[in-house]
């Protein structure tokens, strides 16, 4: 059965969600079952999310038997599972919301959420967000300080470190930092708990 996905909007609980998508209130348990839910199933953007619980702007996924045929929504089964392993959040360019064709606020969802997570907890000084001092790395006060000769060891003990800390990860290799006048280039690659591998690369 092919699957779409499906960006929660703000007030959407699974049965109403059931019944304009799906076009049956009665579907909710499906969609439920489907994104391995937990009650209340859904709650608003900045509420407590315990697992199993989606936000407002995560994606969930619904079965795409209700004639949809819109090629930009149908995902494939692989795309189901990063979605599920992975998560999904607002879409970020250079830490700005972005917005998709419609208008809408666009999501990142799967491998591309898992990217986006890690270089913006990668990239946030650590103890700068006052309600989450435990967020970020010291990655870029080590970077930072290039007169430190130890610097290019210490940036990678921040990358695996912060790669070690995050479940849906077994670690990181291959990391490359290379420094330029202006500008620091990076490269690694990610090994998720499904044995994945997914490279990473960015100039800072």
């Amino acid at each position: 059965m092919p699957y779409r996905a499906y960006t929660l909007r703000s007030g959407d609980i699974v049965q109403m969600v059931a019944q304009r998508q799906l076009g049956d209130a009665s579907r909710a348990m499906e969609i439920i079952t489907l994104n391995n839910l937990k009650y209340p199933y859904i709650v608003e953007k900045g509420q407590t999310a315990a697992s199993g619980v989606k936000q407002v702007g995560d994606t969930i996924i619904l079965p795409s038997n209700d004639g949809s045929n819109d090629p930009n929504t149908v995902i494939s089964t692989q795309e189901q599972h990063d979605i599920l392993i992975f998560g999904s959040d607002l879409a970020l360019i250079d830490g700005d919301l972005e917005s998709d064709l419609y208008g809408d606020l666009a999501v990142a969802s799967g491998i591309d959420c898992l990217k986006q997570d890690f270089m913006n907890q990668l990239l946030t000084q650590k103890g700068t967000m006052l309600y989450h001092p435990d967020y970020g790395t010291n990655f870029t006060a080590v970077v930072g300080n290039k007169k430190d000769g130890n610097w290019t060891q210490k940036a990678i003990i921040e990358i695996t470190r912060l790669a070690n800390s995050d479940d849906r990860l077994k670690g990181v290799k291959d990391i490359k930092l290379i420094d330029s006048n202006d500008s620091l280039y990076m490269e690694f690659t990610l090994i998720t708990v499904s044995n994945g591998y997914i490279k990473v690369r960015d100039t800072l």
